[in-house]
């Protein structure tokens, strides 16, 4: 894991730079999440890392940021989603 120490208040602003050039070289459409858990359990909690995750990614549009949390790996993986009543709310 990149998470080398405990995850502090400038962790965000420290990674941003690591995140936009990831996004600038790939874009949304070819990025997929990942937690890292367990490992990511020696320096925070899972929640932490997709708080922390979600505030990196917060400048994407909605759509983008569905692709990074999920959709990329669906496609990626070919797992089929359930269209009805998830996408009509």
């Amino acid at each position: 894991s990149w998470l080398k120490r405990r995850i502090g208040p400038y962790f965000r602003y420290e990674n941003e730079p690591y995140v936009e050039h990831v996004l600038g070289c790939f874009g949304a459409a070819r990025l997929m999440w990942g937690s890292d858990w367990p490992v990511c359990e020696i320096v925070c909690t899972y929640p932490e890392w997709f708080e922390l995750s979600e505030q990196l990614l917060a400048r994407l549009s909605s759509s983008e940021r569905a692709q990074v949390f999920g959709d990329v790996a669906r496609r990626t993986y070919g797992i089929a989603t359930a269209k009805a009543g998830r996408d009509a709310h």
